[in-house]
């Protein structure tokens, strides 16, 4: 079976359930990423922690890359290439790092009061592990296509943007 690109909301109905299983769903296989969300009695919302497999990886390999190239123009070339391609690296990491804290924001509105929610962004070509995962937390656990969730996140994007441009333009008037 081909691995599907999907993510994970283990929704859970005590508000400290969701740290523990992140600690274990940073181990399944082909997981990308992961977040433990909650919300407290009173409302308050929180990303407990978020986790990214890999991080940093684009910006070392980016430098290594550089500083590689660079080699070729001296001592001075690999510094000026380490330098650049560490910053592309880093550039790229930051876009997906906003990205994400975008999407934990906008489904973060879903979790209700005293419980949490762990989103796992992964590539599962066998859903038994996550199933296995929620059976032990005793989460309800829902599948998403990613597609559907990055589709959902743009469109929220789309209207902040555009009620931002209208605020903006009612304000010059």
């Amino acid at each position: 079976m081909s691995a599907v690109h999907s993510v994970l909301f283990f929704e859970f109905d005590d508000p400290d359930a969701a740290l523990p299983a992140l600690q274990e769903a940073k181990k399944l296989p082909g997981v990308h990423q992961a977040a433990a969300l909650t919300r407290s009695a009173d409302g308050d919302f929180d990303i407990a922690e978020s986790w990214v497999h890999h991080v940093g990886a684009a910006t070392a390999a980016g430098g290594a890359v550089g500083a590689l190239i660079g080699l070729l123009a001296g001592p001075m070339g690999s510094f000026v290439g380490a330098t650049a391609g560490a910053w592309l690296g880093g550039t790229s990491e930051a876009h997906q790092a906003q990205d994400s804290f975008a999407t934990l924001i906008l489904f973060g509105a879903e979790v209700e009061d005293d419980t949490s929610q762990l989103i796992v962004d992964i590539s599962e070509s066998d859903q038994g592990p996550a199933d296995e995962l929620a059976a032990r937390h005793g989460a309800a656990l829902h599948r998403r296509p990613a597609e559907e969730v990055e589709a959902r996140v743009k469109a929220a994007e789309q209207a902040a943007d555009r009620a931002n441009a209208e605020d903006k333009a009612a304000e010059q008037f």
